[in-house]
């Protein structure tokens, strides 16, 4: 059965403010080995937080009272991670870890990671082969590493609002005619998923945002009537969409595209199918936090996954461990603003920022620290999921909750948010 918990505690209770911020997102819990907030052993453990559930989608085991280097030598990922790359495949950060690493560690299959910028940010996928001969194992590796590279890219290709020439930029300019225009059929599932979320959000997800998100990111303070005209260019009621068809149209002009919400989640999906079609399910696909989570490794009962205490936004802001999570087969996402600040129609200067994540219906930044993480099915769900959930929770619409759970029954959800000098979590377990 399932359980909605809520707990408050004072924001000053053990959160350190010196160096290191680190991205508001989802860390595999290996990744603190080798990274400068690594050393913050016993931090989550003093807090205690537990998420425990199971159900045919996804599992989750306790393990947020063990300690961080017990609990990172339980997984060989922690440990092959940190002691280095056998063999670069070129590229920026580009490797693939060689079978004998993992077979030092008394592994029967072979362990490889590989990782390169796509989307602007870092995708890095890991996963284990107990194929043989271990020839084959290690020429299929660089194959996953060729065709990840490739497939990302082609993604970008596609969904990208920084990139003129992709194909959402493209068909938006020119869907400024009102006319029908056909899309590709790769590109009309983004958008079927795209229309989906907008009507089971009640708008609070919406894709059409790009006019608006491209005047945030300028280097220079844009003009009240600027943010005006952005504001009248945005809103997913103007787009109609012809799934049968596969076309748009808009209802008026200046519509544009960011997919931004869903389009790293999209694509660490069509890389877990990659994998899953070489016979690989042993995986995980974490795209900038966004990830696609296959069967767990062999010597562990799942991939270890830890969530931080949502940021207060002030300067230099010490990441605190909130809990740990071991997870196989589910998607996971975290909507927050802990790097993503940016301008917007309140702003007198390019320091007032808010969260780049939008409110539609207003067209401006969320104002309050917030961070929304959502487990589903697949990382598409999570991803999309957590920004809707994020802008309802700041709306103060938690019915929102249970309509979520009618509509996706497999989702689950750890929602933070400070008010009044207070940090809330409520979890859904």
């Amino acid at each position: 059965m399932q359980r909605r918990k809520e707990r408050t505690q004072p924001l000053d209770a053990g959160h350190p403010t010196e160096q290191h911020p680190a991205k508001q997102k989802i860390i595999p819990a290996w990744d603190g080995v080798s990274s400068p907030q690594g050393d913050r052993d016993h931090a989550g453990d003093q807090r205690g937080g537990l998420l425990s559930t199971m159900n045919n989608a996804m599992h989750l085991r306790d393990s947020a009272l063990q300690s961080r280097r017990l609990f990172l030598a339980r997984s060989a990922w922690g440990i092959v991670g940190s002691v280095g790359m056998t063999g670069a495949l070129g590229g920026v950060g580009g490797s693939v870890l060689g079978g004998e690493v993992a077979q030092s560690l008394d592994l029967e299959s072979a362990s490889y990671q590989t990782q390169f910028p796509a989307m602007g940010s870092l995708l890095r996928i890991l996963w284990e082969d107990a194929g043989e001969p271990r020839a084959e194992v290690a020429e299929r590796a660089r194959r996953v590493d060729r065709e990840g590279r490739e497939l990302a890219e082609y993604w970008n290709g596609l969904l990208s609002d920084y990139d003129d020439d992709s194909e959402a930029s493209r068909v938006s300019v020119a869907a400024d005619d009102l006319q029908w225009h056909a899309v590709s059929e790769d590109l009309g599932r983004v958008l079927s998923q795209a229309d989906r979320w907008y009507q089971l959000s009640e708008g609070a997800f919406d894709a059409s945002l790009g006019a608006m998100t491209r005047l945030r990111r300028k280097r220079k303070l844009s003009a009240s009537a600027d943010w005006e005209r952005a504001n009248e260019s945005m809103g997913w009621e103007w787009v109609e969409w012809d799934r049968a068809g596969c076309r748009l149209r808009f209802k008026r002009p200046g519509i544009r595209f960011d997919f931004g919400a869903i389009g790293k989640g999209w694509v660490a999906d069509r890389l877990f199918d990659l994998l899953v079609e070489k016979g690989i399910d042993r995986c995980l696909i974490n795209f900038a936090g966004n990830m696609r989570i296959g069967k767990a490794p062999s010597n562990a009962a799942g991939w270890p996954i830890t969530i931080d205490v949502c940021p207060r936004g002030v300067a230099n802001e010490e990441p605190v461990e909130l809990m740990r999570l071991s997870l196989s087969q589910c998607g996971i996402s975290t909507s927050g603003d802990r790097w993503q600040r940016l301008p917007d129609a309140r702003s007198r200067s390019r320091s007032e920022t808010s969260s780049h994540i939008l409110d539609p219906r207003l067209g401006l930044g969320l104002d309050s620290p917030q961070s929304v993480t959502l487990l589903a099915s697949d990382a598409t769900s999570a991803d999309a999921a957590s920004t809707a959930t994020g802008v309802q929770i700041h709306r103060n619409r938690s019915q929102w909750l249970d309509r979520l759970s009618e509509s996706t029954p497999d989702s689950r959800w750890i929602i933070q948010f400070i008010r009044q000098g207070h940090l809330h979590v409520i979890q859904e377990v």
